[in-house]
């Protein structure tokens, strides 16, 4: 056997193991999740609806007593929040959508994160929480001051979860019309600025 022909073999190993690794590599970031931006999906729709009927269900809001709740969330109102500058991020876990959050300029340094949702069958995985740190790490990166949450004012569980995560209660809003009070929350992620 020449050398050549050792070598030509020797590297179709080589290229042989090195693409298998790099599907291993890939397998196991899609196992694990990512975060990627999105102007506009379906999918969008799907996660803040069925997650967020879990919650319509539990406190007995429905589209006719309460039609801003986010469970009811159309295609219209997820375009006009883009088109006012809302960022989407989507948590995909192989290959699949199953979470969301966006974030938003409000004013003077202060952005909401919005639509924070997880599918129902991939709650209690950190996947909330990646998709929260991953926005306020974004609004940080462009000079955000402080992070600003809003949910029902009810859900104690979701008070005490943001306050794990170095959330304040700044406020109780009132909505006209609707059978419900949203608690404002917020975090100071940028001190110098």
């Amino acid at each position: 056997m020449s050398f050549d022909f050792l070598q030509y073999i020797f590297a179709d190993i080589l290229q042989e193991i090195f693409l298998k690794a790099i599907e291993k590599i890939k397998s196991y970031f899609e196992y694990l999740g990512s975060i990627v931006r999105i102007n506009y999906s379906e999918a969008i729709i799907e996660i803040l609806n069925k997650s967020f009927i879990t919650v319509a269900e539990e406190y007995g809001y429905t589209i006719k007593n309460a039609p801003k709740f986010t469970a009811f969330t159309n295609c219209d109102t997820i375009i006009n929040e883009i088109r006012d500058g809302l960022k989407i991020f989507v948590y995909k876990k192989r290959g699949k959508m199953v979470g969301c959050a966006g974030n938003i300029n409000c004013l003077n340094g202060i952005y909401e994160i919005k639509n924070l949702a997880v599918l129902p069958d991939f709650r209690h995985k950190g996947i909330g929480k990646k998709l929260l740190a991953f926005n306020e790490k974004e609004i940080k990166k462009i000079g955000g001051k402080i992070v600003e949450v809003g949910f029902l004012n009810n859900n104690d569980k979701l008070k005490q979860w943001f306050i794990k995560y170095g959330y304040n209660e700044t406020g109780i809003k009132e909505i006209k019309g609707l059978p419900y009070k949203i608690c404002i929350m917020q975090k100071i992620i940028n001190k110098n600025n």
